[in-house]
């Protein structure tokens, strides 16, 4: 604990030092944590992966970080999208949304043709996204000290994060890191008034993931507060916020000349059971029996920070921050499932601001550090042992 709380008090140096430290202490454990792995059960229900001995790539330090929906996403790059027979059926890259992928083709340019290949594709995906994940963690400490005007705080909030069970997705050959970074910059850029900018990042938030149209609201909320709720004081250059819907309006079009459903992600997400609302099924029956599972905790964080989310409405300068925690959190609760819930809820970053102002004390929040990771490790080697995890 005192090796943390030392780590946290030193800020001579400014949070890139921090930064940088806690990624790498946190990523080389995860290692070590992977490569220890083997000596666990690997899922019996995916026998032909394990006997394989990898998922995407035969590189052990490229596939432990490249399961499940990477696949999906390693499709776009190579393949881009194709429709399916039943969109509402089968699954299809079209649930998928297309910054990340295309953000990976496009670095693959750099690269002569002749040395492509999927684990090449898989590598320049994940330095990627560990580099945005980095930029993500510099631009949230900014955000976070501009409200608490204490650098101790701020990096508790950055210990946390990266503490969290399912932040090793930060990591991983998803969108997690990609969303969470334009997530920060553009309420970062709202809350300076930089309208240009935050219409731009969250334009692009629209196009990576399902959730990223909602920023448009906390955007909006930001903006009538800058105007001190009053119209006639409406800025010219907020204009530039109506550019925000284009660039999900231009893939759902190219998806409907594609499968003729202008709606097309929100159909195929019903292949992987998101149709309607079942609360009680998903989030509470999940407790009527003993069996430990990752269900339950998706379920018992899904309360702690919706609860968190409604502090955080009344607790940050700015109701926008709690309003687009709880939307990230409700959009996939009113989905219909609990399942990923300890995933989505990683990108909910004024929740993590709201928790470490109602904990305060150091002790409390270096024990919850503690905890989170614990937990982080034990999902990460059921993550490598083709468990399906968050």
């Amino acid at each position: 604990m005192n090796k943390i709380s030392n780590l946290i008090k030193s800020s001579s140096n400014g949070p890139i030092p921090f930064i940088l430290s806690i990624f790498l202490v946190t990523r080389i454990a995860l290692v070590l944590t992977a490569w220890f792995a083997g000596y666990y059960l690997p899922n019996p229900t995916y026998q032909q992966v394990v006997d394989q001995g990898w998922f995407l790539s035969p590189h052990f330090f490229l596939d432990i970080w490249s399961h499940w929906d990477a696949r999906w996403y390693l499709e776009i790059v190579m393949q881009g999208y194709s429709g399916a027979g039943n969109l509402g059926t089968t699954y299809s890259t079209v649930a998928f949304f297309p910054l990340f992928p295309l953000l990976v083709k496009g670095l693959s340019l750099l690269i002569p043709q002749s040395f492509l290949s999927p684990s090449l594709y898989l590598f320049l995906g994940l330095a990627m996204n560990n580099l945005l994940f980095l930029i993500g963690l510099y631009f949230l400490y900014q955000l976070t000290e501009s409200f608490f005007h204490s650098a101790q705080l701020s990096k508790a909030v950055l210990i946390l994060l990266i503490a969290y069970p399912a932040s090793f997705y930060f990591s991983c050959f998803y969108t997690e890191s990609l969303f969470f970074l334009l997530a920060v910059l553009s309420l970062w850029a709202a809350q300076k008034n930089r309208w240009f900018l935050a219409a731009v990042f969250c334009a692009l938030l629209t196009v990576t993931r399902p959730q990223g149209i909602l920023m448009a609201l906390p955007i909006l909320i930001l903006l009538l507060q800058s105007m001190q709720w009053n119209l006639k004081n409406f800025p010219l250059r907020a204009l530039w916020l109506l550019l925000i819907p284009l660039p999900l309006v231009f893939h759902l079009f190219n998806l409907y000349t594609l499968t003729g459903d202008f709606l097309a992600p929100i159909t195929a997400q019903s292949a992987w059971g998101r149709r309607t609302v079942n609360f009680k099924v998903h989030f509470i029956d999940v407790f009527e029996n003993s069996q430990a599972d990752v269900y339950k905790i998706d379920s018992a964080l899904t309360f702690v920070f919706f609860l968190l989310a409604l502090i955080s409405l009344f607790t940050l300068p700015s109701p926008a921050y709690g309003l687009f925690a709880l939307l990230i959190i409700l959009m996939p609760v009113i989905s219909g499932t609990s399942v990923s819930m300890t995933r989505y809820i990683v990108v909910a970053f004024p929740a993590f601001m709201a928790l470490v102002k109602a904990l305060k004390k150091e002790l409390l929040i270096y024990s919850l550090a503690v905890i989170f990771f614990t937990i982080q490790i034990f999902y990460f080697i059921g993550w490598v042992n083709y468990y399906w995890i968050a």
